[in-house]
């Protein structure tokens, strides 16, 4: 969880009295970029990805034929523990 104060103070300080972000207020917003950043981890914009192999592949010895479409899913990805 992120700190809403310190989110707050971070952009008042870098922002003052402004509204609109320049880019290079972007590098002195490091709080908000990882808050951000966190964000996207956790809630990622794209649902996952899928590819169709073009040749055979074993995986943990399973065969995935050519033409098999592979579907990879990112939020059941972020939470498989047994990735290395």
């Amino acid at each position: 969880m992120f700190d809403k104060c310190r989110l707050r103070d971070e952009v008042d300080r870098v922002l003052g009295a402004r509204q609109d972000i320049t880019f290079e207020d972007l590098s002195r917003l490091e709080y908000t970029g990882w808050v951000f950043k966190e964000a996207l981890r956790k809630w990622p914009p794209v649902a996952g990805i899928s590819r169709n192999f073009t040749t055979d592949h074993f995986i943990d010895g399973v065969l995935i034929p050519k033409d098999a479409w592979v579907v990879v899913s990112f939020k059941q990805l972020k939470s498989f523990n047994q990735l290395t």
